[in-house]
């Protein structure tokens, strides 16, 4: 059982993050001083966040921090480039909604992109050696679209079918041979593309050219690769 003492820390380290990401600068500086006060370690978030600050090419040298914070905390957009990381503090931010990658070297999008609770649109496209995508994208409740062109992805995840809420799926100029039974069941999806791929008929599922057992924009987007 917790003790008294440790729910009261619970509480204040809670009130700290709720200062903190207010965004506004007089209550992240509030925020950190309480930190001092109640041994929390805020400080290893904030460095995390200005590493995405000069991912985004935001002048940090001459930039007042607090105002540095206040912008990414309130950020519903970012882009970013030529990359051979992502910072891992994008899945700090609370109000970001659309995120676009491009040029990056990753074999790999990271597991903790499912942690953007908010995110709408994700674009990630042009990594050339980018053949995996973690299972945590399924995290992703609130994605709306989903833009995976020009990379090497070899599959996707059975849990891209989690995303209840996916309208748009791009996977043009891919790698892949087949696809998850899982994706016939998004609900929502209107636009699925799939042009210049490797795709195999023997290898998908029967059950993603069945109009009755699948969604239709999924069986008429593999008609047109088929020409059935």
């Amino acid at each position: 059982m917790k003790t008294q003492r440790g729910m009261i820390m619970q509480e204040e380290h809670a009130q700290i993050l709720r200062l903190f990401y207010s965004g506004q600068p007089v209550n992240i500086e509030l925020a950190e001083q309480q930190a001092i006060v109640f041994g929390f370690d805020l400080e290893a978030l904030i460095r995390k966040l200005l590493v995405v600050a000069e991912e985004c090419g935001w002048a940090m040298q001459t930039a007042n921090r607090y105002e540095i914070l206040n912008q990414l905390l309130s950020r519903r957009k970012i882009e970013l480039r030529y990359l051979h990381k992502l910072p891992a503090g994008l899945a700090l931010l609370p109000n970001l909604e659309e995120l676009e990658i491009e040029h990056f070297t990753l074999r790999e999008l990271p597991a903790w992109l499912g942690d953007i609770q908010n995110l709408r649109v994700l674009r990630c496209s042009w990594g050339l050696q980018c053949a995996r995508i973690s299972p945590n994208i399924g995290q992703l409740a609130k994605l709306e679209e989903l833009y995976l062109d020009d990379n090497a992805l070899e599959g996707l995840p059975d849990e891209i079918g989690q995303l209840q809420n996916l309208r748009v799926l791009s996977l043009r100029n891919n790698c892949l041979l087949s696809l998850p039974e899982t994706v016939g069941q998004l609900p929502n999806l209107r636009k699925l593309y799939l042009a210049s791929n490797q795709l195999q008929k023997e290898l998908l599922p029967s059950v993603l050219r069945n109009k009755q057992k699948s969604n239709p924009t999924v069986v008429n987007a593999l008609r047109r690769v088929f020409k059935w």
